[in-house]
């Protein structure tokens, strides 16, 4: 292979190789939104830097109160009353409003279930992920 070929292919790994390491050490965000729809939670995954003051906006365009709670364990659905030991954070979002609460995000990294649904119908229930990781 000529030389610029070889030179340019390593150029190319090492480009590749910087953006796979500066997406393995994402701090995770302290500033996250929640879209609550007739079609549920939007997203249902967030990143956040372990033991951080963390901000939510939460935005409800629906007609029925929600919960949106963070699990300290993982939970199988529907949630039961031997559940609520394990709530970690929980916030209720009144319909038609736009809320910001804050809340200080785990010490352990690791990734914790997020639990949104609405107030009268729990099977409902939809399950996310919050990834907390070391900042």
């Amino acid at each position: 292979m000529p030389k610029k070929v070889l030179t340019k292919l390593a150029l190319v790994v090492v480009l590749c190789l910087l953006t796979a390491c500066s997406q393995a050490i994402d701090p995770g965000s302290t500033l996250i939104s929640v879209n609550i729809t007739k079609d549920g939670c939007h997203p249902i995954s967030w990143r956040v830097p372990a033991g951080q003051m963390i901000t939510i906006k939460i935005i409800s365009q629906v007609t029925e109160d929600y919960t949106w709670i963070i699990m300290a364990r993982p939970v199988t659905l529907p949630l039961d009353g031997n559940d609520a030991a394990n709530i970690y954070f929980a916030y209720q979002v009144a319909p038609m409003q736009s809320e910001i609460t804050r809340f200080t995000s785990p010490n352990a990294p690791g990734e914790y279930d997020v639990i949104c649904s609405p107030i009268s119908h729990t099977e409902e229930d939809q399950v996310g992920k919050i990834t907390v990781v070391r900042p």
